[in-house]
């Protein structure tokens, strides 16, 4: 007999992973619209002031977003907590964020 194990755990899984290697895990949830990209950029000038060390992955998949129960894009996730959504957040939003995260 096969066991599913569901998407949340594994998700709890691959964060207590990052974690444990001190790696800091940001999500840019969206279409690939220019709004989006901008969010990509703002998150990656963040990382470079603050200088941490972090992994940026885009989830284009609409499916994939409404995993999060995101309806507007962009959003941003870090460390699987969604932190905003339906603009684009300032690298200092984003700095914020990043620091609450630590």
């Amino acid at each position: 007999m096969f066991v599913r194990i569901q998407d949340s755990f594994l998700l709890n899984v691959m964060t207590t992973l990052y974690k444990e290697d001190n790696i800091m895990e940001i999500k840019i949830l969206g279409t690939g619209c220019l709004n989006c990209k901008k969010l990509e950029s703002n998150a990656k000038e963040a990382i470079k002031e603050l200088n941490v060390e972090a992994k940026i992955t885009k989830v284009e998949d609409i499916k994939d977003i409404m995993k999060y129960g995101v309806m507007r894009t962009p959003a941003i996730v870090i460390n699987e907590k969604v932190k905003m959504f339906g603009k684009v957040a300032s690298v200092d939003e984003i700095k914020k964020y990043i620091n609450d995260e630590k």
